[in-house]
């Protein structure tokens, strides 16, 4: 006869659950999104806002000539709509049935499936904030069948488990090949991610970019838009604004000197910030550039300087510029090769209601499924960022050397 042991007498032991909520690695810090000025009341027909960018110039050491140069304060309205984002869940009856209780699970699945939603429309607005308005996640340079290979290891990140992609030839999101393909699999280590079918994308190809289903074109002015690295050109129009006649009042400046530090370019962006009469306080990097300033940083410090905020340890690092000192934020939203010098007292996302709120417009927070058991939860925001003063801001390029 077999011996009584943990495997024959299976049946009679009880599962013992940590009583500790399940970590949720999904969710992120960001730092950019939390440090953005939130203003929430009604859109209207649209939202305007003026950006001045001359004074009048009826100026002159002789009262005729300044009497024949008279002119007014010059400027621009710009006119934002809101963008809309979506999430959606459905839960069965029997999952919220099972998951009553304090032994039955480790949170009721409403709230566990509603607040990861919450939090996942979070992060996808986050992750626009930096860009251009295209939704852009990554770039194909190889694929193996289902296996993908990005252009860059720290675009794997824009990915995440059963998210829904689309890919087409262009950045900015035009001419999209038809299909979709559904993400199973992420791995930054090799710069891939795997689909579950990459063949349900008709033409996917090497140098294709990849966006999540339906955002491409639709999700909000990024950085990337409001301070483009490359200057606005005649045909700009950006909110119905040209913005070329006074690109840099208008649009922030620019640096592209990729043979510089980042903190010197940081600076030198500083600098021409304040010598258009206006200042920044905040440098926006990716968390790899962040690290190879700090580095640099605490060999000096600990030699020569007392600036206890770039020693390790510590998320913020101070760079101190004739235009101002720049706090500088790693923020794993940033793009890997831009660095964003901004003044945030200019910056604000307008939005409508809770920036991500629970649709409950007949005041029901959860809809039961007409043709199964179980309910759909709904929710969504309206926003957009704006900036009153684009000559405060300014962006600079970064190799991938740093």
């Amino acid at each position: 006869m077999a011996a009584s042991n943990m495997t024959s007498m299976q049946h009679i032991f009880k599962r013992q659950y940590a009583d500790k909520t399940v970590a949720n690695l999904a969710v992120r810090r960001h730092p950019f999104m939390a440090t953005l000025r939130k203003k929430s009341g009604a859109w209207g027909e649209s939202f305007r806002y003026a950006m001045d960018y001359g004074q009048p110039q009826g100026v002159s050491a002789e009262y005729a000539a300044a009497r024949a140069a008279v002119s007014s304060s010059a400027g621009d309205q710009f006119s934002v709509d809101p963008v809309k984002k979506y999430g959606i869940i459905t839960i069965s009856g029997e999952a919220i049935a099972r998951s009553e209780g304090n032994n039955a699970a480790f949170y009721k699945i409403v709230t566990k499936e509603t607040s990861g939603i919450i939090n996942e429309v979070g992060d996808s607005i986050a992750f626009d904030l930096q860009g251009a308005g295209n939704g852009d996640r990554g770039q194909r340079t190889a694929a193996a069948t289902n296996v993908i290979t990005l252009s860059s290891s720290n675009d794997v990140r824009n990915f995440k488990k059963n998210m829904t992609v689309v890919a087409g030839p262009n950045q900015d999101g035009t001419s999209l090949r038809t299909g979709t393909a559904v993400v199973t699999g992420v791995n930054a280590a090799s710069s891939q991610i795997t689909l579950g079918s990459a063949a349900g994308i008709t033409g996917f190809a090497d140098s294709d970019y990849l966006f999540r289903s339906g955002d491409p074109g639709n999700v909000c002015d990024g950085m990337e838009s409001l301070f483009p690295l490359t200057a606005p050109g005649l045909s700009d129009s950006f909110r119905g604004v040209n913005r070329s006649s006074d690109a840099e009042a208008l649009s922030g400046v620019r640096l592209s000197d990729t043979g510089s530090t980042i903190e010197e370019n940081a600076g030198r962006v500083a600098i021409m910030i304040h010598s258009n009469g206006q200042m920044a306080n905040s440098l926006w990097i990716n968390p790899l550039n962040f690290w190879k300033i700090a580095r640099r940083r605490n060999a000096e410090v600990m030699t020569t300087f007392t600036d206890r905020s770039a020693k390790y340890g510590f998320q913020t690092i101070d760079i101190v510029t004739p235009g101002g000192t720049l706090k500088c934020y790693s923020d794993p939203d940033c793009r890997l090769n831009r660095g964003r010098v901004l003044n945030m007292d200019t910056l604000y996302m307008k939005h409508m209601y809770d920036l991500v709120h629970v649709i409950r417009d007949d005041g029901k927070v959860s809809l039961r499924q007409t043709d199964a058991d179980g309910i759909e939860c709904r929710v969504r925001s309206f926003h957009n960022p704006v900036c009153d003063s684009g000559g405060s801001n300014g962006t600079f390029e970064i190799a991938s050397a740093g």
